[in-house]
């Protein structure tokens, strides 16, 4: 089956979003801006990791995410600019051995308060528990696990990010509505792999199928299905 953000992640489209950011900011740079607009700024703790994936075609571009946050402020200088207000998008892109907390306080030191990452769960927990991450407000983009909206949950955090419960609860419901209802559920070695079916069985029962079976396949001998 492929991937459900396989689109999201296609190259071509990718590109194209960003060429139409450029030609976008390019039109706001050429109107007026008034002196006393209010400037909102933005700042992004962007995970420059990248995982491997079994087709080219889910492969993560280098942009990834950052080309939808560029868009996005484009987007929001468009009509900002109306009612005196303009946005800043400021990136601060992290690798695995970076302090994530010390690229979090040089965006505060900027004026930042609104931060957007797409770190781990452990990443994003050491953010929001860290002095500045209490006083800012931080967009999870990424992390799926239902842990931080229960046991983990934070106040000053949102969600964007669908959980693994949630990606799980959606399958179901739509392989019930297809009327498939005999499940086998093929799960791989990885981490991910576990904790993403871990969410399937006990939604399968709550929407009635007939039961699931699961099989555990080793990651060198799994194959993608054709879709």
């Amino acid at each position: 089956m492929r991937r459900a953000d396989a689109e999201a992640r296609n190259p071509v489209c990718r590109r194209v979003a960003l060429e139409c950011a450029v030609a976008g900011a390019g039109m706001f740079l050429l109107s007026p801006v008034r002196a006393d607009d209010v400037v909102v700024r933005i700042g992004y703790v962007r995970s420059t990791m990248r995982h491997p994936t079994i087709s080219p075609r889910d492969a993560q571009s280098r942009d990834d995410g950052l080309a939808g946050a560029i868009l996005g402020i484009d987007d929001n200088n468009t009509t900002g600019r109306f009612v005196g207000q303009s946005f800043e998008l400021i990136d601060a892109p992290v690798r695995a051995s970076d302090d994530l907390v010390a690229a979090l306080n040089g965006l505060a030191s900027r004026g930042v308060s609104l931060i957007l990452t797409d770190v781990a769960a452990d990443g994003l927990l050491a953010l929001a528990d860290s002095p500045v991450g209490k006083t800012v407000t931080i967009f999870n983009l990424a992390a799926p696990d239902d842990s931080l909206r229960e046991a983990n949950c934070r106040t000053g955090v949102f969600h964007i990010a669908p959980t693994r419960s949630m990606l799980a609860d959606a399958l179901a419901q739509y392989l019930v509505w297809k009327k498939w209802t005999r499940w086998f559920l093929v799960r791989g070695s990885h981490v991910d792999d576990t904790l993403l079916s871990t969410g399937a069985p006990p939604n399968a029962l709550a929407l009635g199928s007939w039961g699931s079976a699961s099989s555990r396949i080793p990651a060198a001998r799994a194959r993608p299905i054709p879709a």
